[in-house]
């Protein structure tokens, strides 16, 4: 949501003009081409570099090269996209120094005396304080569930639990956020760990695993049991480590001796890849396959039931709750999102979404029974997922009788 948003706004902001740049563009009496084309070339950059990610993402599946450079691909394709795109950024010549616009990005040993909050705290009255409480709150709510959504995010779809070093992170976040802004910088947030592209780089495919084994000693990949019970029957596991999490971190710091390279990327490149990651977030969600239902052929719509594996709700609420469920919360969504746009308004948006919580659970069961609540969106998830589980094996032992 948040990802897919951002883009949109990145992209549209490409078509105007930026304060510090309108001077510069009505003395050439270019203004209207120039920005025309810098919106035009924004969404170029932003379109290839998502198709390319996506596209290398089932580099997997594809038949040409070997399995080591179609790994490599399919797990560094996107890195490597921006990499490409941002080459192709340069291509145009004898345009202004503004486009594209690449991303400003202050030097990192710039030297000067930015970083003076903490000397100055004695000027601080009451009221000072009494006013930093309301974007402090909003940013408290605002990261409280940005980590929880994003962790179950990560797990959906995974057979994951959420460990507690999240609540660790949560303290660190905090001790982050006070740091910064006792140097007067804006709050960091980093939700790379429980990101779902995290999780899913993680996977581990047995049936790869076969294939491996294959290769290695002449053991034929279909006589290797590629549903291990060890890992519930799955054809995949997810290889939990706190390795990736510190290479991850690590990386972020070397960003800070590389500003100058950085500098050189595109915005539009940016906006490009907040695209990618809102899709990448789609698979397994059970909102989005929701929605989807709604573009469903209706006479087609039993043979959801049909499939391995397929969601409960489909089992166990009706289709016209499930239609009538999904329009709630796609209002929920648009007024959220909604409220983004509405200029200073829009830092109250997670006030929104907090709001959404009481609604689930006092407004909500108004209109839809606890059943059909429970099924569409519990508020116990490990139960639901034992619930399942249970559901599919009951499915699964009746299919064999």
């Amino acid at each position: 949501y948040r990802a897919g948003g951002q883009a949109i706004k990145g992209l549209a902001s490409e078509f105007q003009v930026p304060a510090v740049h309108r001077r510069v563009l009505e003395d050439e009496g270019k203004e209207p081409s120039w920005l025309l084309f810098n919106g035009a070339f924004a969404l170029f950059l932003a379109f290839g570099l998502l198709g390319t990610s996506l596209a290398s993402v089932g580099a997997r599946h594809w038949n040409v090269f070997n399995g080591f450079i179609r790994r490599i691909i399919t797990e560094y394709g996107t890195a490597l996209a921006v990499l490409v795109w941002t080459l192709v950024s340069m291509a145009p010549h004898k345009t202004p120094d503004s486009i594209p616009r690449r991303l400003a990005i202050p030097d990192t040993f710039d030297g000067s005396p930015n970083y003076t909050v903490l000397s100055r705290l004695d000027e601080l009255e009451g009221w000072h304080i009494a006013a930093a409480l309301v974007p402090a709150g909003i940013i408290a709510v605002l990261f409280f569930f940005d980590h929880n959504v994003s962790s179950q995010l990560a797990q959906e779809g995974l057979h994951l639990t959420k460990p507690t070093a999240y609540h660790w992170d949560l303290m660190v976040l905090a001790l982050m956020t006070l740091a910064c802004g006792l140097l007067g910088l804006p709050p960091v947030n980093g939700v790379i760990p429980q990101a779902p592209m995290h999780s899913r780089a993680n996977t581990v495919w047995l049936k790869d695993e076969a294939k491996k084994r294959e290769d290695e000693d002449g053991t034929d990949a279909a006589a290797f049991n590629v549903k291990d019970e060890a890992h519930g029957g799955r054809d995949f596991y997810i290889r939990e480590n706190r390795v990736s999490n510190l290479v991850q971190s690590v990386l972020c710091g070397v960003c800070l001796l590389i500003t100058p390279i950085l500098q050189q990327i595109p915005r539009s490149v940016l906006w490009g890849f907040f695209a990618f990651m809102a899709i990448e977030g789609l698979p397994g969600n059970q909102f989005y396959k929701r929605l989807m239902l709604f573009f469903t052929d209706s006479s087609r719509l039993h043979k959801l039931t049909d499939v391995k594996d397929h969601d409960s709700f489909l089992d166990h609420v009706p289709m016209q709750v499930i239609f009538k469920f999904s329009a709630f919360q796609l209002a929920g969504l648009l007024v959220c999102y909604g409220i983004t746009w509405a200029g200073i308004a829009g830092i109250s948006f997670p006030l929104f979404i907090m709001l959404l919580v009481p609604a689930r659970e006092y407004i909500m069961p108004r209109f839809f029974t606890h059943q059909d609540l429970h099924h569409l969106d519990p508020l116990d998830l490990a139960h639901q997922d034992n619930t399942d589980r249970d559901n599919t094996d009951r499915d699964n032992t009746d299919r064999d009788n």
